[in-house]
């Protein structure tokens, strides 16, 4: 320890205080645990990252909807389209880009119809959500955005770069819907 930090023991309580600091965040929780338990899987998602558009009609059948959607970003103008599909009393949104799928919205049934429930993850982790949608964290996977009514994860795995659940009710564990990018390109 140098001499100025011995003779002056304000800086050293200050010094000893930061390191605690530095310290305490570097071990926060922002990683994302891995899913320990037997949760039930709505869609897997990851089945889906960045496949072609026949990909998906071999998986899903004919969309509902075909909606052409011009994506304006700070990152350009992009001519997408939007497949839209009802399953499982869920309604499926698949952005579409240069016949790639790069995002998947997912809503509830009470979300996009007006009936029915939301999303539960009653008797689980909030980091369960992933484990509903088929996704394994990777070591990378950060919580970018916990708030109580939302709830993001960065550098999700390997094949998701995004995951996010803007609509969540912690009071109810509930949520009405999810947005997985596939490719941030785009966005």
């Amino acid at each position: 320890m140098n001499c100025y930090l011995k003779n002056n023991p304000i800086m050293f309580l200050i010094s000893t205080l930061v390191f605690i600091m530095f310290t305490l965040t570097g071990c926060n929780s922002s990683e994302v645990a891995i899913s320990d338990s037997n949760v039930p899987v709505i869609i897997d998602a990851p089945n889906f990252s960045n496949v072609s558009t026949s990909f998906l009609v071999e998986q899903l059948g004919n969309p509902e909807s075909i909606e052409p959607w011009e994506n304006k970003t700070a990152k350009g103008t992009f001519d997408m389209l939007i497949y839209g599909y009802s399953k499982d009393n869920n309604y499926y949104e698949f952005i579409i880009a240069n016949d790639a799928i790069v995002r998947m919205n997912i809503y509830s049934e009470k979300n996009w119809f007006n009936s029915g429930d939301d999303f539960s993850y009653s008797n689980m982790k909030k980091s369960d959500i992933l484990a509903m949608f088929g996704i394994i964290p990777s070591s990378k996977a950060k919580v970018a955005e916990d708030t109580g009514s939302a709830y993001r994860i960065s550098s999700t795995s390997d094949s998701i770069s995004d995951f996010w659940v803007p609509m969540l009710d912690e009071s109810t564990n509930t949520f009405g819907l999810v947005k997985i990018t596939f490719n941030s390109d785009y966005f």
